[in-house]
């Protein structure tokens, strides 16, 4: 288990050095007026330390006493079904808008992974959709894709 933690973190780790240093060659800017450099050093900088925090907590980490004898297989029709949703969100975005696509998906992923309940994915899904609503049509004024809602 702390094999994996490690190995995760230290690849996080790489990857964050490499976008890092390669946002280095390109101007940066500053945060009023930013560069073609900025966005990437950024991530490359939250990488390093995110995998940092990481990697040392996978060495505190204690091994576990006894092995772990269960072997959890994936559940191959959650996956397919995760699938199909998203390969259908895909082909209907236009047809009903990306506010209706977005709802159906926040509200029926969550509970495909079964960690959540019905009345915690319906408010899930009609807090992010209004959240993008405010975010991206009222502040930005952005407009999304309205579909057959908009017609």
């Amino acid at each position: 288990m702390k094999r994996r933690e490690v190995t995760s973190s230290l690849f996080w780790l790489i990857i964050g050095l490499v976008l890092t240093i390669w946002s280095a060659t390109y101007p940066v800017g500053h945060p009023a007026e930013p560069g073609t450099g900025f966005l990437p050093l950024g991530l490359g900088i939250l990488l390093l330390v995110f995998s940092t925090i990481l990697l040392v907590r996978a060495f505190r980490m204690r091994e576990p006493k006894t092995e772990q004898t269960s072997v959890r297989f994936p559940r191959w029709t959650t996956i397919v079904l995760t699938v199909a949703i998203l390969f259908a969100a895909t082909l209907l975005f236009e047809r009903i808008g990306y506010l209706l696509t977005f709802f159906l998906l926040a509200l029926i992923l969550p509970l495909l992974a079964g960690q959540i309940t019905w009345k915690g994915s319906l408010l899930f899904a009609v807090l992010s959709v209004l959240g993008i609503y405010v975010i991206f049509v009222w502040l930005l004024k952005q407009p999304l894709p309205t579909g057959f809602l908009g017609r």
